[in-house]
Formats: structure tokens, C-alpha cells, sequence
């Protein structure tokens, strides 16, 4: 079966993202001397501008399916990759998650930062290589 490599996303959706630093950061919660939680995994999280955002969230809303909840797990790695930014209110950032670098799906998530970088909210699919043909 087929591998996605979540580079293809990007060429996918003709985002114009490149000029930022797109590179997928493994993270795990023993690095942070967390031993009993397990997460890990890779993520990223990526700026989106207000001229963006409707584009991608077409494009999104076509494609994967939609999730209401994510894991544990999950909430985790978006905020590993959303703290390697300075969070404002009200911006948005496209937050890609997986298990590996190479999986057969990920996680799209459309943050929003809320509450000074506190919290966000977002919306989300699931995305796997049918998705991206």
C-alpha cells in the first residue's frame, strides 16, 4: 500500500507555505521527562495569513474525514508544534500531525489561538492517501 509523505499535502492544496520552515520536529514526552504518558510522535504547525485561511479551509472541508474529537495524543502534539511560535489572538495555523514521517494517514487541524495562547480552537480531518488522489 501506498505511503503518504505529507510533503505531497502541501503540493497538493498549492499552499503557499514555503517560505517558512515546514520541517516535520519529532517530539516525545520523555524528552520533556514525562515517562508515563507515552505521547509522541511528528507534528507541525504552520502560519496561516487572513488572505490564506479561506483558500485552505475549502480545500480542507473537500478532503479526509472530518473529526470531532482528537485523541489525547494528539491535542499534545499540536501544542508541541504551536509553542514553536509566539501565539497572538486570533491567528491561524495549519497544524499537521502523524506517527510517522511516512504514514498511510494524518491529522489536519485549523487552529485559532484564543485566550493570549492559552487555548484554540480548531476543526479537523483525517487524511490518507485517497484523500490526496
Amino acid at each position: 500500500m501506498k505511503k503518504i509523505m505529507f510533503i505531497t499535502i502541501f503540493i497538493t492544496m498549492n499552499m503557499l507555505v514555503f517560505a517558512q520552515n515546514i520541517n516535520f520536529k519529532y517530539y516525545s514526552s520523555i524528552q520533556d521527562g514525562d515517562y508515563e504518558s507515552g505521547f509522541s510522535g511528528y507534528a507541525v504547525a504552520i502560519y496561516i495569513t487572513e488572505q490564506e485561511m479561506p483558500e485552505i479551509e475549502q480545500k480542507i472541508s473537500t478532503i479526509g474525514r472530518k473529526v470531532n474529537k482528537i485523541t489525547r495524543n494528539n491535542s499534545w502534539l499540536c501544542w508541541k508544534a504551536l509553542n514553536e511560535w509566539e501565539l497572538l489572538n486570533n491567528e491561524n495555523y495549519l497544524i499537521i500531525c502523524s506517527d510517522s514521517l511516512i504514514a498511510e494517514e494524518g491529522l489536519l487541524i485549523i487552529a485559532t489561538i484564543q485566550e493570549n495562547g492559552d487555548s484554540f480552537s480548531w476543526r479537523g480531518a483525517v487524511v490518507n492517501n485517497e484523500d490526496l488522489n
